[in-house]
């Protein structure tokens, strides 16, 4: 069995409040891309359109850790997928 490569990034936010995570988040998900591009991968933003992404939200403080992580596809795990990026 193959083990499963994943790539996440993190970024905290001064707040509880969801509706004050967005920049948190996109920030968390600049730091995913940066880390997969290092890994090797082409991969842009858009590549990410129609991809699951996996969201946790810790405590941390007055505010919260946002973590994005993705564990990109392997050529053939999924039937009809196209990827884009490899």
């Amino acid at each position: 069995m193959e083990s499963m490569i994943s790539y996440s990034g993190s970024e905290p936010s001064s707040s509880k409040h969801p509706q004050d995570w967005g920049r948190a988040m996109c920030v968390a998900m600049t730091h995913l891309v940066k880390e997969a591009r290092a890994d090797g991968h082409q991969v842009e933003d858009e590549n990410l359109y129609g991809e699951h992404l996996h969201l946790l939200i810790t405590e941390a403080g007055d505010g919260v850790m946002v973590t994005v992580s993705w564990a990109p596809e392997e050529p053939g795990e999924e039937a009809g997928s196209e990827t884009p990026m490899r």
